[in-house]
């Protein structure tokens, strides 16, 4: 069984001969391998069993071990950020070393930093925070902390202490450094940050002020992130080492908080702008001239231009729902349309600078009556126009079709009742909702999928 499956066998235990690092050598029925890199031993019962299924490397005529090919692959990958000049004495920079220093000295950790798994790291993370004084301050920000104290050389302040409470080397699934912005509940800055939160929870039955600090420098180490990155853009290898280039005040709730204020005040401008920039409105509202030269020479009639940007009205429908609220489409254009969470929308054309042409199908809730003396109950705005394509999120096929019989059922009666379809609104938005479930990543499909990759590389 084990020749066919090709399985790891233990080491006979009979005298032989080591075949020497990146050889192999066979001892009678046994075929043994050594790693190029580490020289480990591993052995099988057949000559094509390192390779053919259990990852090892034959390259250059030496046999490389699965584990030293995914560190160099790691290697590769990481290209660091240049540590900000004369940041060595930046308050942040200050506060990892303590950190670092702190858990190297400290004599009492759980069992599991010995061995960190994702699924031990999972564990010991969950059920986080346990006090109310606790403060998640987010995957991101609690990945770019553990790097920097894991690899301060590659990630942190050169020439500083290395974190070395889980292993010299620590557990290649803590270096692993992932190719896209840190996510939520699966990949290496999650399973880093599950490392921060199971220590928080270790540590919230003892003395000292060991899960202070931890707690402090991971809030610290998040309003840097939330600094350099507040868009959200930047990948955790990038942004680590920026972090120790913030100013010292960071560490000052007061001017922390003066930040926050302006800093969510100039984002809020500048998504305002960009709809104003990109919005269709404000092309079709520019003065042009009666008539202008075509491609070929021959004049164009503005009427004819119109008639060519009929926002794709005569072109196939698709069906969306509003994921997003979109309430003063007046300050956009005339020809801007307000649309609440759960819409139903029916969207004709194709997408244009980021805004979409359609049709409300279905209203999910009732819209306020905004004027002061009067019930709130059943006005509704104009439902045909331009809203942000980001605002919605396109059905599947399947459910479009559904929608689509639905829509030709209820062709040609009359939509004054917005109560009448609550009903159809909630079941497309559920459907919406059950795709966004079995949508979700799988944590070990995603896993395997770095592992292919890797292999790949």
């Amino acid at each position: 069984h084990a020749s066919h499956s090709d399985l790891e066998m233990p080491l006979p235990l009979f005298d032989y001969e080591e075949p020497k690092p990146g050889h192999s050598a066979e001892v009678e029925s046994f075929f043994l391998v050594s790693c190029a890199e580490c020289s480990c031993l591993t052995c099988f019962l057949h000559c094509q069993a390192p390779t053919r299924s259990n990852k090892w490397r034959y390259k250059g005529g030496l046999f490389i071990c699965p584990r030293c090919t995914r560190e160099a692959w790691q290697r590769k990958r990481r290209e660091p950020f240049p540590f900000p000049a004369g940041a060595e004495g930046n308050i942040v920079a200050q506060r990892v070393i303590a950190l670092t220093e702190a858990l190297n000295l400290c004599s009492s950790l759980p069992d599991w930093v010995h061995e960190a798994t994702d699924a031990t790291l999972r564990i010991a993370g969950s059920c986080y925070p346990r006090l109310p004084i606790d403060i998640d301050a987010g995957n991101a920000c609690g990945s770019v902390l553990m790097l920097a104290m894991l690899l301060p050389e590659e990630f942190g302040v050169p020439g500083a202490p290395r974190l070395r409470i889980f292993g010299d080397p620590p557990a290649s699934s803590l270096l692993q450094i992932s190719s896209h912005r840190s996510r939520s509940s699966v990949g290496a800055d999650n399973r880093r940050t599950n490392a921060i939160e199971g220590l928080m929870n270790y540590l919230s039955s003892s003395q000292g002020p060991l899960r202070g600090i931890l707690q402090n420098t991971w809030i610290l180490v998040g309003r840097a992130v939330q600094m350099i990155d507040p868009f959200n853009r930047l990948l955790v290898k990038d942004m680590a080492r920026r972090c120790f280039a913030v100013p010292n005040d960071v560490a000052n709730s007061g001017w922390w908080d003066s930040f926050t204020y302006f800093q969510k005040h100039f984002l809020a401008q500048v998504h305002k702008l960009s709809l104003l920039v990109t919005c269709p409105k404000e092309v079709k509202t520019q003065q042009l001239p009666s008539t202008c030269q075509g491609e070929e020479g021959e004049e164009t009639s503005k009427e004819d231009m119109d008639g060519s940007q009929d926002h794709g009205k005569d072109d196939e429908e698709s069906y969306a729902v509003a994921t997003s609220d979109f309430l003063e489409p007046e300050v956009y254009g005339d020809d801007c349309i307000a649309i609440r969470v759960g819409d139903v929308l029916a969207v004709q054309g194709k997408v244009q600078n980021g805004w979409a042409y359609g049709v409300v199908q279905h209203y999910h809730v009732k819209w306020t009556n905004k004027k002061q003396g009067k019930a709130a109950d059943t006005e509704r705005p104009n439902s045909t126009g331009w809203f942000p394509a980001h605002c919605t999120k396109m059905l599947t096929l399947q459910q479009q079709q559904q929608q689509q019989e639905q829509s030709e059922h209820v062709d040609g009666a009359e939509q004054d009742e917005p109560a009448e379809q609550s009903s159809s609104a909630e079941h497309v938005a559920g459907a919406c909702d059950d795709r966004d479930t079995t949508d979700a990543e799988d944590p070990e499909e995603v896993e395997e999928a770095e592992e292919r990759e890797m292999e790949g590389g």
